[in-house]
């Protein structure tokens, strides 16, 4: 699998019927990947980035919206870009 970067890469995700499959992502080390969402879908989604625990903590969380956190989004139908080095 290629690797992306260094420097600044964007990965296009596109939600359609609540899913959605970029498979995996090989990055070098310090290269910023911006996330460009587009949610085609007539309900809101997230976008969370992060580990296991992250998962974990969200999978449990009852927050109807999020305030802004680094690596969390609500996804309206919109585009929502997210960066993370």
């Amino acid at each position: 699998q290629e690797v992306l970067g260094p420097g600044v890469v964007e990965v296009e995700v596109r939600i359609d019927q609540s899913r959605f499959d970029i498979g995996s992502l090989r990055v070098a080390e310090g290269t910023v990947v911006e996330f460009v969402v587009q949610n085609d879908d007539p309900i809101d989604h997230e976008l969370v980035i992060g580990d296991r625990e992250v998962h974990r903590a969200h999978a449990d969380g009852t927050e109807r919206r999020h305030p802004p956190v680094p690596g969390e989004a609500d996804l309206q139908r919109q585009h929502v870009a997210i960066r993370r080095a």
